[in-house]
């Protein structure tokens, strides 16, 4: 299904499977939560950027790879006002993201070595 075609009801429901996966602390779930609430999205749900970082501090904690990297980003980059620019620890979870053997880390990481964006 295309996306742009999917209905506000089917984006809800959607919604409200995620909030239950995320409220049973699979940190995969919480990550896609995070990004809607960081985000936002058409029809399902508002901006809420601090319950988004925590949701992605949480599988942090739980040692998701994924959310390693997200929350590195987020760091590194600055692009959350709610979330104070922290390049120190945002490499530091980014290079856990690469230990824990996510490529997408450790292209990543590689990519910002290469261009100059971390030495």
């Amino acid at each position: 299904m295309h996306m742009g075609s999917a209905t506000p009801s089917l984006f809800r429901e959607g919604y409200a499977l995620l909030e239950q996966a995320a409220s049973q602390g699979l940190a995969c779930a919480m990550l896609a939560l995070s990004a809607l609430l960081l985000i936002g999205f058409p029809g399902s749900t508002e901006r809420d950027q601090p319950r988004g970082v925590a949701l992605i501090e949480a599988g942090v904690k739980r040692g998701h790879a994924e959310s390693q990297m997200a929350l590195g980003k987020v760091l590194c980059i600055g692009q959350v006002p709610s979330v104070p620019q922290d390049v120190c620890r945002g490499i530091a979870l980014i290079e856990a993201a690469c230990a824990s053997g996510l490529p997408a880390a450790q292209f990543e990481f590689g990519q910002w070595l290469v261009t100059g964006v971390i030495t």
